[in-house]
This record gives C-alpha cells, structure tokens and sequence, in this order.
C-alpha cells in the first residue's frame, strides 16, 4: 500500500499542476498543443487524466490508507473522490455543451449545403460506426461515467469498521448513508443494500465485519485503427483511438468464512464506465477525424491546382505536406491500463473468534479458476483486498486499528 500511495500522490501532485499551470508552463503546453493540432499527432499532447481516472486515483488512494489503518486520511480521501466525481460530471457536461453548440453554429451559418452537406451527415455516419455494437452493449449498462459508487462504499465501509472499535462515536445513521449513496449508483450491488439495511444500533457485540474488495482483470485499453472513408472529395484512412476489450474468464467469485458463504456482487463495472466514456466522447472523435480529413483535402485540392496552373513548386510542395499529414496524423492511445475489469465486494457479519477466510473464483460452467485461505489475526474488522487475473488470485488483509476519526 506505502508503494503504491507513493505513486498516487505523484500522479495526483501531475494531474494538479496540470490545471494550475503557470505562465511559462502553459506556454510549453501550447507548444506541444499547437504541434499536435498541426500534425495531427496527438501523443504530442501532455496526457491529461479523464475524469473517471482521476476519480479512481483518489478511490485507490483512500484504499492504501484503510489498508495501513489511517481511518481519517482514509475517509477523507474517500470524500475527494466522491466530490471529484460530481465536479467532473458538470465539468464534462459544460463541454460537451460547448463542443454541441460550435457544431451547431456551423450547421446554421448557412456554410454547408448541397452537395457539402450530404457529404458531411456521410462522413459522420461513417465515423459514429466506428463504435461497434460490442462497445455499444458495454456502454449502455450504465447511465454516464460518472456512477462509480466505488467512494460512496468505501467511506461506508470505513465509517462502519470503524463504529466497532470501542468508544469511535461513529453515527450508524451516517454508515447507512453512506451505503444507501452506493447503492442508488449501483441497484445490482448486493453489498450496498445489506449495508443500507443494517441494524441502527451498528454491529451486535461479540461480531465483526469483513469486508472483502475484488479486483478482477483488467480494462479496456486503446489502440490505434484505421477508418477508411470514401467521398466525393476524399478518399483515405483516418487513424483514431479506440477501445481494446480484455474479457475476463471471472463468472463468479465466493467468499466464506464462519460456517457462511456468499458471492461477491459488482460495484464497480470500470469496463462499461470506460466505454460509456468513450461513448459519451463521440464527438470529440468526429471533430478529430473531420479536421483530418479536412487538413488532407486541402492539400490535395492545393496540389491539384499546382498542377492545373504549371506551378510544379507549388505541387510538389501540397503533395510534401499532404505525405508529411497522412503520416504524422495518429491517435493518442494512452490510458491507465492496470485499471481492473471490474470490482466485485461482500461484507459480512461474523463472530469475532472466526479466523479463517476462503476467496474463490469461478470461471464458465463453473470452473474453479483459482482458490486462497487466508488466516486473520485476533479478533477486529477486517479488509481483505484481493486481485485477480484468469487463474491468478492475489489476497492481502489489514485489520482495523484504534478508531482516529474525529466523532
């Protein structure tokens, strides 16, 4: 966990710098923004973190510290991600709007008609098919980007270990909330409900709660393809940037302990937030394509009129530049790729002499994919944050400590 929170805090102090630029520093981002839009070559862009990525990052974060028993910077961070979640969605919403309302003003300027019209409603049906119906089934599962009720659980999770350690003066309304807020992002998560349905008067003595967190195979990535299109003013490839499905062999996973069993529910599916994303992006991906192809057809129709004219320099110079475009033009195919498929949660209610804990997980037609028993040391709360790969399962725990939140 110290390792990794290492890690986090650099790319989070990164993400910060990034929107607080100073003079200077913005001036070398405009360089390298300028040098992408001319080329085309968008990698030469400073990569900056989607919003769903920066809500992750401060989630994981909050992570590493309730796994190294630090409740209060834990709960804080949990509260960063929640808030970072709302301030990205209307962040995404205002410019969604203003990428809308500039695509109208060119529909109303009177500038595309005729022939030029057509061929541009051809252009963007040809690049909206560039999101296929496998992406589109992904994506449509949630409602935005912007529902990972991964915080949300986190700092219910928190709030109620914590209410077990003698004397804390957690509210239990306050770890109802918290649960309830997760469960309405997720209404298949049966891990919420159970907490928003707990005892008011918090976990009876003699118990304790075990909260398991599985975090299973790994996101779609992007790569590079290429969209052929076919007008009457052009005829060529476009690159773009697109998603890279890795299916999990995971059908199910199963947690016992205490003489009880009971399978992990999804809470966060990162794969269709991350196709809704790039779904909800669209058109952002046809402004990109368009200005590619627009920047090519204007070198052809250069280099045609070089021609036309005799003037071989002036020919030979748009058929350069039309080259130099056509090869520099790529998409930027960067992201966080160690992000899970999904992740997958139970919590349960046991006896505080229960030590043993059994993690299984099951592939198609029930396959046993792989299985660990883990031995939990004296009697509190415990996380277990497990990961898993195919037929690989990796299982860590941390107990809970002394209550450090402020009642």
């Amino acid at each position: 966990p110290y390792r990794a929170r290492f890690y986090f805090d650099a790319a989070e102090e990164k993400a910060a710098q990034d929107e607080n630029k100073g003079v200077f520093a913005k001036i070398g981002s405009f360089g390298k923004t300028a040098g992408a839009a001319i080329t085309g070559a968008e990698e030469l862009r400073d990569y900056e973190l989607k919003g769903f990525e920066k809500v992750m990052l401060l989630d994981y974060k909050a992570l590493t510290y309730l796994l190294t028993g630090d409740y209060e910077k834990a709960y804080n961070v949990a509260r960063r991600a929640i808030d970072t979640q709302q301030e990205e969605y209307e962040k995404f919403q205002k410019e969604l709007a203003k990428i809308e309302e500039e695509k109208d003003e060119v529909r109303d300027s009177g500038k595309l008609t005729g022939e030029k019209k057509a061929e541009t409603a051809q252009l963007v049906k040809v690049i909206n098919g560039t999101f296929t119906k496998e992406q589109l089934a992904k994506a449509t599962k949630v409602k935005s980007a912007y529902v990972n009720p991964f915080g949300d659980y986190m700092n219910g999770m928190i709030l109620e270990i914590d209410s077990t350690v003698a004397h804390s003066g957690t509210d239990t309304g306050s770890v109802k909330t918290a649960y309830k807020k997760a469960y309405e992002l997720n209404k298949t998560c049966v891990a919420c409900r159970e907490g928003e349905s707990a005892r008011e008067s918090g976990i009876p003595k003699g118990m304790k709660v075990v909260q398991v967190i599985l975090a299973d195979g790994f996101s779609p990535s992007r790569v590079e393809k290429t969209q052929e299109i076919k007008t009457k003013t052009y005829n060529g490839g476009v690159n773009y940037s697109d998603l890279q499905l890795h299916p999990s062999q995971l059908h199910r996973a199963t947690v016992s302990i205490g003489g009880q069993t009971k399978q992990l529910s999804n809470l966060t599916n990162m794969e269709s937030l991350i196709a809704r994303d790039e779904l909800d992006r669209l058109p952002w991906r046809r402004a990109m394509m368009l200005a590619a192809i627009i920047k090519q057809t204007a070198a052809a129709a250069a280099q045609e009129v070089g021609n036309e004219k005799g003037n071989a320099g002036l020919a030979l110079t748009a058929t350069l530049l039309g080259a130099v475009s056509r090869a520099a033009q790529h998409a930027d195919t960067r992201s966080w790729m160690s992000l899970p498929n999904q992740i997958l949660v139970a919590r349960l209610i046991v006896p505080q002499n229960q030590h043993s804990v059994t993690l299984n997980t099951f592939g198609a037609g029930g396959k046993k994919l792989a299985s660990r028993t883990v031995q939990l040391k004296g009697t509190d709360s415990t996380v277990i944050y497990a990961t898993s790969y195919d037929g690989q399962l990796n299982v860590g725990e941390a107990q809970a400590k002394k209550s450090n939140l402020e009642s």
